[in-house]
C-alpha cells in the first residue's frame, strides 16, 4: 500500500528570484539561501495538492487546478528582496558597530516564526523524504542581549564575535580549527501575506574549519533566523515527485517542470537541489533522468504491486 505522512519539526521562510552574474561568492551563498527557503514554502503546498483525495479514495480537486495551486504558493511563500550588498574581510568591519550590520528587532515587533515540515513517500515499498516549510508572523518576544540597548550598540563586531552574538555566530559543535574570515552585509525585506519586516540589516559570516571545509554563521534576526543555520544541508530534493506515480499528477508535473534548472549551473551531487544566483530548482540533467525511467518495482511483497 502507498502512503504518505508528514511531521511538523522547526523553522523557514521564502522567495528572492534572481538571475545576476559576476557577483562574489559570498553575495552568491546568501541569496541561494534565502532562495531555498522559498522553495522549501513552495514544496508544502505542492505536497498537498499532489496527495488531495476525497473521502471515498479518488482524486481531488487540488490535483488539477493549477490555478488553485499558484494562489496557494503565492499564499505560503514570503518574498524576499535583498539588496545593499557588502562584502569584504571581516578584519576590516571588526572595529565597526556590530548595530550598523545585523538588526534587533522590537520587542513585540513582528518577526518570521518557521517550522520546517518533514514529508515522505512509501510507493510500494520504495520510500522517498523531503523536507519544506511553513512561516507564519508572530511579535518577537526576546530583548536585546543583554537586555540594554546602549551596551548593545556600543559593541563591535570584533565585541559580537567574542561574545557569541547571536549564539548561533557558531555552528555547534564547534569545528575544530573554524575560524572566520570574511562577510557578507545587506539589507533584506521580507514580505508576506501583505505585511512586509521593512529593510533590515544582516551580516553573514564565512570561515573554514581545519578539513579546509566552508562554514558559513547567519545573522538574520527577523526573517526566520534559526532555519538559515543550517539550510544548505537540508534535504529538499523531491524525490517523489520525480520518480513515483506521484508525477503523473497534472499540477505536480507542471510544477516540477517550472523548478527546471541548466546543468550548467548545477555543481550538486546527483538529486540534491539545485541552487544558483538566487534561484533552486532541479538540474535539468536529473529531471530529464528520472522522468524518462520506468517507475520503480514494487519492494512489497515479493514485487507484486
Amino acid at each position: 500500500m502507498n502512503r504518505i505522512f508528514a511531521v511538523l519539526i522547526v523553522c523557514c521562510l521564502a522567495p528572492a528570484f534572481l538571475l545576476a552574474q559576476n557577483i562574489s561568492h559570498e553575495e552568491e551563498v546568501v541569496r541561494n539561501a534565502y532562495a531555498k527557503l522559498s522553495f522549501m514554502c513552495e514544496l508544502v503546498p505542492v505536497n498537498e495538492a499532489a496527495f488531495d483525495r476525497n473521502g471515498n479514495g479518488s482524486d481531488g480537486p487540488k490535483r488539477s487546478d493549477q490555478v488553485a495551486l499558484q494562489t496557494a504558493i503565492a499564499k505560503a511563500t514570503p518574498v524576499f528582496t535583498l539588496t545593499d550588498f557588502r562584502t569584504g574581510a571581516i578584519a576590516d568591519i571588526a572595529n565597526e558597530h556590530w548595530s550598523q550590520f545585523v538588526t534587533w528587532p522590537e520587542r513585540k515587533s513582528a518577526v518570521l516564526d518557521v517550522t520546517q515540515v518533514s514529508m515522505s513517500y512509501n510507493y510500494s515499498g520504495n520510500v522517498t523524504a523531503w523536507v519544506g516549510a511553513k512561516v507564519e508572523w508572530r511579535p518577537n518576544t526576546s530583548s536585546i542581549p543583554p537586555g540594554n540597548p546602549d551596551y548593545y550598540n556600543r559593541l563591535t563586531v570584533a565585541d559580537a564575535m567574542r561574545m557569541k552574538l547571536p549564539a548561533w555566530i557558531d555552528p555547534w559543535p564547534t569545528p575544530p580549527g573554524l575560524t572566520f574570515t570574511h562577510y557578507a552585509a545587506y539589507t533584506v525585506d521580507v514580505t508576506f501575506q501583505g505585511k512586509s519586516s521593512g529593510p533590515h540589516r544582516a551580516i553573514f559570516f564565512f570561515g573554514h574549519d581545519a578539513d579546509g571545509k566552508e562554514v558559513v554563521a547567519p545573522n538574520d534576526m527577523i526573517s526566520g533566523p534559526g532555519i538559515l543555520y543550517n539550510i544548505r544541508d537540508i534535504p529538499a530534493y523531491p524525490g517523489a515527485f520525480l520518480s513515483s506515480d506521484v508525477r503523473d499528477v497534472p499540477v505536480v508535473s507542471a510544477w516540477v517542470r517550472d523548478q527546471e534548472m541548466p546543468t550548467s549551473a548545477c555543481t550538486t551531487p546527483k538529486e540534491t537541489l539545485c541552487c544558483s544566483h538566487g534561484r533552486c530548482g532541479i538540474s535539468q540533467t536529473d529531471l530529464n533522468r528520472d522522468l524518462a525511467a520506468p517507475l520503480p518495482q514494487s519492494k512489497v511483497n515479493g514485487g507484486q504491486q
